[in-house]
C-alpha cells in the first residue's frame, strides 16, 4: 500500500497461480501455519477480532508485533493462517488492503 508516496503497508498472501509465499513474521508464522501456532507463539500479547468479511466466528484477524507505529496482522481461516500484512498501525488496520 501507497499512501502520500510512501509504502506503509505490506500484504501477504498466497497467488491463485503460484507457490504458498515462505514470508513469516519474525516468530515464524506464516501462510499455512495453524490457529494453534499463532496462540503458541503469540499467547494473550495479540488483539484477536472478528474478521470484517469473513464466514464465521473462527475467521479472525489477530494483530502482534505491536509498537506505537507499527505492526502485523494475521488472518486465520479455517484453522490456518491465510494472509498476513505488515505496516504503519493506520495502513494495518484498514479493512480493505487497496482503494
Amino acid at each position: 500500500m501507497v499512501e502520500n508516496g510512501l509504502i506503509t503497508r505490506i500484504d501477504v498472501a498466497t497467488p491463485r497461480d503460484g507457490a504458498t509465499p515462505t514470508i513469516s513474521t519474525a516468530k515464524g508464522i506464516g501462510i499455512g501455519s495453524t490457529e494453534a501456532d499463532v496462540e503458541l507463539n503469540y499467547g494473550g500479547s495479540g488483539n484477536s477480532a472478528l474478521a470484517p468479511y469473513g464466514h464465521n466466528d473462527s475467521d479472525r484477524w489477530v494483530t502482534v508485533e505491536r509498537t506505537p507505529t507499527l505492526g502485523v496482522v494475521i488472518s486465520i481461516s479455517g484453522g490456518k493462517v491465510v494472509s498476513l500484512w505488515a505496516g504503519r498501525r493506520e495502513s494495518i488496520a484498514y479493512t480493505e488492503g487497496c482503494s
